[in-house]
């Protein structure tokens, strides 16, 4: 695959081979959170593909058939590991949804807009809304709004669906985040001493909401003797691509292009994500875009998620007060973005393997199909979001297991609030904060 993106038209812009790549044998379709939740084909990747190659031959125009279509595809990319003819889905998508977002109301497109372009990529706007959120968690604003429900009730018989925006943002509540302990935001760059260095990549949402985990991350590097350089950066862009506003998603990758620049070491991510992303940013440009064509591919071939180092750790004895059912999810960007598919396995076997009385790893069912939360779905399409969480919470329960392992802020945060909403009793961590945890017990 040459390219993501190829255009930001009214129409996408796609190779006809690629389109034709689909066969449409329908193996797609067990592999699709949404089609399995509805059963619609235009909600499965094959049905996707009809509509935008219609759309692409001008047989079709725009509708809003066709705009839901697309606007309800995690982009979790279960279907490219699913599909036989390697079928490239994620850049008949992603054109499909960057000429969508021309046809979305002024309202929406500058708000959102906004926010990619002006919020994320802000540390000191994040920190106003991490303790807008930190306030809301201390006043229990989620009962405060479920006790106006309980109370406004009888006005529903005459005024029908007035309270509905209310009821929708009692069910995102759901969706907050844990506050970290230590309300710290942003590192600071520097470098520390090491056998080889890296340079580090905290992200926006990993660093507002899980700083802790970025730490574990750190240690977990200095632990084992390495360098860690953190450059000036920015958001990655995945939320501002995934929305359809490429100019937004390129501005940001040049911005982190330049800033990573300064060295040619390997940079490191903690969120996958993040790490998905920034392998794709060579898939942004191309010859007619000038030199930041190349510098993207060098960008790109030096980004290692987290997951690719913690397999060559040896630090691997430990001592639970009893044994350990540890499960994992594969985070979409981690399994079918990157297609990183064994080194989390053979992580956790060989924890196993060294601390067979303490720790067993138990396979959760589908563990590489989607939790539904996918960047911002879960906000923008939260019925959809949680009831493919609840398959997910389905098979977390027949597992049995004490904790959840994941590699991704989305999925902590979708997992978190699946347990509470689903009343499963596991603890669901990030893999550096397990890791992290087990080298601190075993050092004291």
């Amino acid at each position: 695959m040459d390219k993501i993106i190829n255009t930001n038209k009214l129409f996408p812009s796609l190779k006809p081979e690629v389109l034709d790549s689909c066969i449409h044998c329908g193996l797609c379709l067990p592999a699709c959170p949404t089609y399995l939740s509805d059963l619609n084909e235009n909600h499965s990747p094959r049905g996707r593909i009809h509509l935008i190659k219609a759309w692409f031959e001008n047989r079709l125009e725009y509708s809003d058939k066709l705009a839901d279509s697309l606007d309800t595809c995690l982009m979790c990319l279960g279907c490219e590991t699913a599909c036989p003819s390697g079928v490239h889905y994620e850049e008949i998508i992603n054109n499909g949804k960057i000429a969508l977002a021309n046809y979305k109301s002024p309202s929406v497109r500058i708000f959102s807009r906004l926010v990619f372009k002006n919020i994320l990529p802000n540390y000191f706007i994040l920190k106003l809304n991490y303790y807008f959120l930190w306030i809301w968690q201390f006043i229990k604003g989620k009962e405060f709004i479920y006790w106006l429900l309980k109370f406004f009730q009888p006005i529903n018989k005459y005024l029908p669906g007035v309270l509905d925006p209310i009821a929708k943002l009692s069910q995102l509540q759901m969706f907050l985040p844990p506050i970290a302990n230590n309300l710290v935001f942003k590192f600071k760059p520097g470098l520390v001493k090491g056998k080889k260095t890296l340079n580090f990549f905290h992200g926006c949402v990993m660093e507002l909401f899980y700083h802790e985990i970025n730490q574990s991350t750190l240690n977990i590097l200095t632990n084992n003797d390495l360098d860690y350089l953190i450059p000036h950066q920015t958001c990655c862009g995945a939320l501002a691509l995934h929305a359809g506003e490429i100019d937004i998603a390129k501005g940001l990758a040049r911005r982190n292009i330049a800033y990573f620049g300064l060295n040619v070491n390997p940079i490191v991510v903690s969120g996958s994500g993040c790490a998905a992303m920034l392998k794709h940013y060579d898939q942004l440009f191309d010859a007619s875009d000038g030199e930041i064509f190349n510098q993207a591919k060098d960008f790109s071939n030096r980004v290692v998620d987290i997951t690719q180092i913690i397999t060559q750790i040896e630090h691997c004895k430990f001592q639970f007060k009893r044994k350990t059912r540890i499960g994992y999810h594969a985070a979409c960007h981690l399994a079918h973005a990157q297609k990183i598919h064994q080194e989390p396995i053979e992580f956790f076997e060989k924890l196993q393997a060294q601390n067979p009385d303490f720790i067993e790893f138990v396979a959760i069912q589908d563990a590489e199909f989607c939790c539904g939360s996918a960047g911002i779905y879960n906000l923008l399409h939260t019925d959809s979001s949680l009831a493919i969480l609840e398959r997910k919470m389905q098979f977390i329960r027949e597992a049995n297991l004490d904790l959840v392992v994941t590699s991704n802020p989305g999925c902590l945060l979708q997992l978190q609030a699946g347990l509470t909403l689903f009343k499963v009793d596991v603890k669901v961590v990030h893999i550096c904060e397990l890791l992290d945890t087990l080298i601190n017990q075993s050092n004291n």
